[in-house]
C-alpha cells in the first residue's frame, strides 16, 4: 500500500497523520549496555505489524483494490493490521510494547525493563551475568509477549544452555501453531469435502491444557453423525480407553493406520 500516494485534492494517507515518536532507547545506547554482558541473547518478533489491529473506525483508510485476473471486477478490500508504508507505524508498534511493559511492571519488573530497554523495534537485546537468570527472563518475556499475539524467533546466543532452551520452545511453539494448525484444516460441517475423519484414521487428540508433545496418540474406531447427517464427533481408542471428541480436537496424522 502506497501511503504517500496523493489524491485529487493533492493529500495523501501519510499527510493527514502524526508520526509519533518511536517509544524505544537510541540503538547506540542498547548496543553498549548488550556489549558489556557476559551472556547474550537476541531474536525478533515474527510478522510484527502483521500481529497489530487496527482499530475498525480507521480501517476505512486503508483500503486496497484488488481481482485475481484482468477478467473479473475489481474488488475493494480493508486491512485490518498495521500496513508497512504508514508514517505512524512504527509509533504505534513500538507504543504496543511499552504498553505490554506498563500492564507487567508491577507482577514481573525484570521482564518489564527488558522489554523497554533491551528492543529496537521488532529485535530483541539483551543479557546478563547470571547465565540462569538470563534464560528465566527471556522465558518470562516470550510469555508476555505471547499474551499479545507476539512470537519471539530466530534465537541467537552465545550460551548453548539457553540456546537449546529457547530453540526447543520455538520447535514447539511453531509445531503447535503450523504444523498442528495445518493437520486441523477443515472445511465447514456442513460441508463433505475435506479430509476425511473414518475408522482407522491415527490421529492426535488436542488437549489445551497441555504441550502438544503430550497430546494422547488414538485411532478412529467410528463417528458419530449429527441429526443432519454430518459427522461433527468421532470415538477414538486410545492406550487408557474409547473417547469421544470433536473434529475441532482432533489432528489427523499423515500416516497409514498399518504402520503403528
Amino acid at each position: 500500500m502506497d501511503c504517500s500516494f496523493q489524491t485529487n485534492n493533492g493529500k495523501s494517507l501519510n499527510s493527514i497523520q502524526y508520526k509519533g515518536t518511536i517509544n524505544q532507547d537510541d540503538l547506540f545506547n542498547i548496543l553498549l549496555r548488550f556489549r558489556k554482558n557476559k551472556y547474550v541473547i537476541s531474536a525478533d518478533i515474527e510478522r510484527m505489524y502483521r500481529m497489530i489491529y487496527i482499530n475498525p473506525n480507521q480501517r476505512h483508510l486503508q483500503c486496497i483494490l484488488w481481482r485475481e485476473n484482468p477478467t473479473e471486477p475489481l474488488r475493494t478490500y480493508s486491512l485490518t493490521t498495521l500496513s508497512f508504508g504508514l508514517k505512524s507505524a512504527p509509533h504505534i508498534a513500538t507504543r504496543c510494547l511499552r504498553q505490554l511493559a506498563q500492564e507487567c511492571q508491577v507482577s514481573d519488573p525484570e521482564a518489564a525493563a527488558a522489554i523497554c530497554d533491551s528492543f529496537y523495534m521488532d529485535d530483541l537485546l539483551h543479557g546478563g551475568d547470571d547465565e540462569q537468570q538470563v534464560q528465566e527472563t527471556a522465558d518470562r518475556i516470550q510469555q508476555i509477549l505471547k499474551g499479545a499475539n507476539f512470537h519471539l524467533r530466530k534465537w541467537k546466543s552465545n550460551s548453548i544452555n539457553i540456546l537449546k532452551n529457547q530453540l526447543q520452545q520455538d520447535f514447539w511453539t511453531s509445531w503447535s501453531r503450523d504444523y498442528i494448525g495445518l493437520l486441523q484444516e477443515r472445511t465447514k460441517w456442513r460441508s463433505s469435502k475435506g479430509p476425511a475423519l473414518r475408522a482407522g484414521t491415527v490421529v492426535l487428540v488436542r488437549e489445551r491444557s497441555l504441550p502438544p508433545c503430550l497430546w494422547r496418540m488414538g485411532r478412529i474406531v467410528g463417528c458419530c453423525p449429527g441429526r443432519d447427517g454430518v459427522a461433527r464427533v468421532a470415538e477414538i481408542q486410545t492406550a487408557r480407553g474409547i473417547i469421544k471428541r470433536s473434529f475441532n480436537n482432533i489432528c489427523p496424522l499423515p500416516i497409514d493406520a498399518t504402520d503403528v
